[in-house]
């Protein structure tokens, strides 16, 4: 198994939806969260991280939703 952590930083307003998804399907299991943290500019930022085989990496995004995005982003791990 293995962490991996998904930052996000620099948005306003405050409130954000991400999470991890697998193959589409938001995945709660193995997943834990950080709080939305203030930044020294008045942005925000968050983490969430998940522990996974390595062999399934390539199913997993980190998907992010906010008002500030025109449209959902989903971030494949490295």
């Amino acid at each position: 198994m293995e962490t991996h952590v998904c930052h996000v930083d620099g948005f306003y307003p405050k409130e954000i939806d991400a999470s991890w998804r697998r193959d589409g399907e938001e995945q709660l299991q193995d997943t834990f969260r950080g709080s939305v943290a203030p930044n020294a500019d008045g942005t925000y930022h968050y983490w969430l991280s998940i522990r996974i085989d390595p062999q399934e990496r390539d199913r997993y995004r980190c998907h992010v939703e906010h008002d500030g995005l025109q449209e959902p982003v989903d971030v494949a791990m490295k």
